[in-house]
């Protein structure tokens, strides 16, 4: 959720190029008068992070219904996130502790000397799927033959229904 006023980091920038992250929070959209915070997290898209593992990392951590985490921009090196401004120490003591795909969240809050951003510069964009350069393997040595299974591929039970609580189990 990008307002006009923030900058767009996006196609007309170049690789390894350095931005400046606005550093006023945007408001929500459902809520506007809550006055809102941006922090800064110490993940970002060289930890591979998604705008879902951190939205549901807060929202766990924090015991924070997710209608109250705002916008969250994801840069190479550290991530933004908008939080409501009268969020209590404890809770900010407990995000800081948050690991996210094996990475500390390490929250603070964005300033004007933390603020600076690079894009598209930190990774060579050559994928290696981890394999070395003399691995067997991969999709194009999937030799024939068939697996320990009889015809039927699906697994699990068919017949068991989805559940959608946590309710107790029926005895």
């Amino acid at each position: 959720m990008l307002s006009e006023k923030e900058p767009s980091f996006g196609r007309d920038q170049k690789p390894g190029e350095e931005k400046v992250v606005p550093v006023k929070a945007n408001s929500l959209k459902d809520h506007p008068k809550i006055p809102m915070r941006r922090y800064k997290l110490e993940v970002g898209n060289n930890n591979n992070i998604k705008p879902g593992n951190i939205l549901g990392a807060i929202a766990n951590e924090a015991d924070m219904d997710s209608e109250y985490i705002g916008s969250i921009q994801i840069f190479d090196n550290f991530s933004t996130v908008d939080l409501p401004d009268e969020m209590p120490d404890e809770v900010l003591k407990v995000l800081q502790k948050t690991v996210v795909n094996g990475k500390r969240l390490n929250i603070v809050e964005l300033t004007e000397k933390n603020n600076k951003a690079t894009i598209g510069g930190g990774k060579s964009g050559k994928r290696n799927f981890g394999r070395g350069k003399f691995s067997k393997g991969g999709r194009n040595d999937r030799r024939g033959g068939r697996d320990s299974r009889d015809g039927d591929r699906r697994g699990g039970d068919r017949n068991r229904k989805p559940k959608f609580s946590r309710s107790k189990p029926k005895k």
